[in-house]
């Protein structure tokens, strides 16, 4: 009984608005002309070619790819070094010494839509600059050596536009490379759209199976007049073939798992009567004993938070 459980949890939580991606599709459920897709970089490496199928068939009028460093970076890079060969895909040697960063990089405005291999000097001067007063008291180490991975091109959004590029012959009109978790992700992308005079009346997001709804919710508490069109960036059951940078069964389990008790708006929750992180979310009672049964059976556990990536949005 633990596979149509997990993927009770796979329907829920991979949440689209439209069955199939196309220009039309996206304006029925948005109303409208879309202004800007935007995929996160928390999604698998299939979520590339989702967001390349949307950039060429012109769902939206602007595109933009957002993530700098958060849980889930670390498999991406492994995916790109395991399924593209990309041997030259490592921390800088400053970031090995300063270990995981604890928040977002504080950077100059402009080197947050610049694309990795032509950011300044500036960018690590910056951060350091900046580490003092940073969101969580970002130590300089801390700071230089995620400004660092931003200038070896090591960032979320910098491999999958890297990606675009080589496999689909396409960039992203805007990358977004300080975010670290969901929360960070929606302020940030929001900050950025409007920072550049960008309409963003209506948006459509691409994010992992597991991510989709919270992103959702994220962009709810936070734009609440925006229009948002969801399209996960996959809805892979158990049994599936697995898409191209496939999590590990254990992991996508994990991530799956964890997305409940922050979706649910209890007082442990992300929703409005907890963390205050994402707007209010209906559980079905279904997903409920879904994951309700999937802990009693022992065989799934949800993923806690990482500390290194928290902020007070997460």
């Amino acid at each position: 009984m633990v596979d149509p459980y997990l993927n009770t949890l796979v329907d829920f939580c991979a949440q689209r608005d439209v069955d199939v991606l196309t220009r039309a599709a996206a304006e029925e459920v948005a109303g409208g002309r879309i202004d800007v897709v935007i995929l996160f970089g928390g999604s698998i490496l299939a979520g590339g070619d989702v967001f390349a199928r949307a950039v060429t068939d012109d769902v939206a009028a602007r595109s933009m790819i957002v993530g700098g460093q958060g849980h889930s970076t670390d498999a991406l890079r492994d995916a790109v070094r395991h399924h593209l060969v990309w041997d030259d895909v490592a921390w800088p040697a400053k970031a090995k010494v300063a270990g995981p960063p604890e928040a977002e990089m504080a950077r100059p405005a402009d080197a947050a839509v610049t694309r990795p291999a032509d950011l300044a000097e500036a960018a690590v001067t910056g951060a350091a600059e900046a580490a003092a007063t940073g969101p969580a008291g970002l130590t300089e180490a801390a700071a230089i050596g995620l400004a660092e991975a931003a200038v070896a091109g090591l960032t979320e959004a910098a491999l999958f536009d890297r990606y675009l590029s080589e496999r689909h012959g396409l960039h992203a009109d805007l990358l977004e490379h300080e975010s670290t978790n969901c929360g960070s992700n929606v302020r940030n992308s929001l900050a950025l759209l409007a920072a550049r005079g960008i309409p963003h009346r209506r948006i459509l997001i691409i994010q992992d199976a597991s991510m989709q709804r919270r992103m959702d919710a994220g962009f709810r508490l936070h734009a609440p007049d925006t229009r948002i069109v969801n399209f996960a960036s996959h809805r892979t059951h158990v049994g599936d073939d697995p898409p191209l940078g496939m999590w590990t069964p254990e992991r996508y389990v994990s991530l799956l798992m964890g997305e409940i008790p922050r979706l649910t708006d209890d007082q442990d929750g992300y929703g409005p009567a907890g963390r205050g992180f994402i707007a209010h979310v209906d559980i079905p009672p279904e997903v409920t004993h879904a994951y309700a049964a999937l802990k009693a059976s022992g065989k799934a556990e949800p993923r806690p938070a990482d500390p290194r990536w928290a902020d007070t949005g997460a």
